[in-house]
């Protein structure tokens, strides 16, 4: 994992920046005894196909933060899944939405806008 001293000391050598530091640490807290026990609150059982979902979530935030509105990052999760069925997909996964849903049991912070009933959530 990228060390924040190593980039303050050298940022011209880091291929990491300071947002996907920042990002990282979000994630470090998180494991998949977490994911389980949000998924049982969320009524989830977590199945091969979620754990893809879960992690295509985490990857995009990782490395591209979110978006500034909840759509961009629907349609790109639609896209990504388009093969099993794209949104239809998606939502018999994560009924209560693929982006707050998904979100909330991979650790992440919801996107903007995602909790509207447009953008990710089906409340």
């Amino acid at each position: 994992m990228p060390d924040i001293n190593d980039y303050i000391s050298h940022p011209e050598s880091s291929s990491t920046s300071p947002e996907m530091l920042d990002r990282e640490l979000t994630l470090n807290d998180w494991n998949k005894n977490i994911a389980e026990k949000q998924s049982e609150k969320e009524g989830i059982v977590l199945t091969q196909e979620h754990w893809q979902v879960i992690s295509y979530l985490q990857d995009y935030y990782l490395h591209n933060g979110w978006p500034q509105n909840a759509h961009t990052l629907t349609k790109k999760l639609d896209a990504a899944f388009t093969s099993q069925g794209g949104g239809r997909y998606l939502y018999t996964l994560f009924p209560g939405g693929p982006l707050s849903q998904g979100c909330r049991i991979a650790g992440l912070p919801v996107p903007q806008n995602a909790e509207n009933e447009s953008m990710g959530t089906a409340q």
